[in-house]
């Protein structure tokens, strides 16, 4: 099996991905999406198109880093704002993890996974990314997918809630590759990554770190 490198692994660098207009992604994700998005538009209508796909280690960072800070607003489950202001560092962490990844350990660093919604219900600027929005305004898009993303390789990785991070309906990965990189993705990797990164919280990470791996990095769904 190839080895991955570290910064591959870890968003640090993109030298192996393709660019799709403003988006980068793996190469062999590039043509299956595409497929997948014929196939949509011609079973359904639908115009399926790009929230984000690969975000590097550095933009990770600074959502991380400002969502600590308070300049960014941090959601719950019901999408109500978080008061960061009475919480304390485990607390604060949980509440980011729940719906945001570490620097250095998104699937989005890949570029294997993806976020998607239909263009013909909304603009890119109106979605939101909710469950809510996923399985009522999107219901076709969503339907489409239950049925047909695995003919083209795709799958959820969190399709569920398991105690970690939350449901996302429109989150989307191609297995044959981001499993490769899930593989790769050790605790070691992990620990090296928040070492060497320049991250809010920083302290009470290396503290729990065992604990916000396995609960929040490696606990998700396996096609």
């Amino acid at each position: 099996m190839e080895t991955i490198s570290f910064d591959h692994l870890t968003g640090r660098s993109e030298n192996h991905l393709e660019k799709l207009g403003r988006h980068l992604m793996h190469p062999l994700v590039v043509k299956a999406w595409r497929e997948m998005q014929s196939k949509a538009l011609e079973d359904e209508g639908i115009e399926l198109k790009l929230v984000s796909s690969f975000r590097n280690f550095e933009r990770q960072q600074i959502i991380w880093n400002e969502k600590v800070s308070g300049k960014r607003k941090i959601l719950n489950d019901e999408d109500m704002e978080v008061d960061i202001s009475e919480l304390d560092e485990e607390n604060i962490a949980a509440a980011i993890l729940r719906f945001s990844a570490l620097p250095g350990a998104s699937r989005h660093h890949w570029g294997t996974d993806i976020d998607v919604y239909d263009a013909k219900i909304k603009t890119k600027e109106e979605v939101q990314l909710t469950v809510e929005e996923s399985l009522n305004e999107f219901s076709i898009l969503n339907k489409w997918l239950d049925s047909h993303m695995e003919e083209f390789g795709f799958y959820r990785p969190y399709s569920q809630d398991l105690g970690g991070v939350s449901q996302e309906p429109w989150h989307l990965s191609y297995f044959p590759v981001s499993n490769l990189y899930f593989e790769q993705y050790t605790f070691d990797v992990f620990k090296e990554n928040i070492q060497r990164s320049q991250i809010n919280l920083k302290d009470f990470i290396l503290s729990d770190l065992r604990n916000i791996f396995e609960k929040y990095v490696i606990n998700i769904e396996i096609r």
